[in-house]
């Protein structure tokens, strides 16, 4: 089941994402450019915020909770939460 999810997770929202991007009308080009920007944007947050956790010992949440307050780490999760609900809506 934990690899049928894995498959579920990254490939079936890269194929609908693609099928978007098709229907709007967006060259290869467009679309490699966009994703290695994006890449590399996630790269900039995801690298330093592994490090630090790594460092720390501390998870996702308690480095959130420690940045951002109790309520502000409450409130991230919330967005974080209908983010994902609307892309897959």
């Amino acid at each position: 089941m934990g690899l049928l999810w894995v498959t579920m997770v990254t490939a079936f929202p890269t194929v609908l994402i693609g099928v978007e991007w098709h229907k709007q009308g967006y060259s290869l080009t467009q679309v490699v450019v966009c994703t290695l920007f994006a890449s590399n944007l996630l790269l900039l947050y995801t690298v330093p915020a592994g490090m630090v956790g790594a460092s720390t010992g501390k998870t996702f949440g308690q480095l959130a909770a420690a940045v951002f307050g109790k309520y502000g780490c409450h409130f991230a999760t919330i967005h974080v939460f209908w983010i994902f609900s609307l892309f897959m809506a």
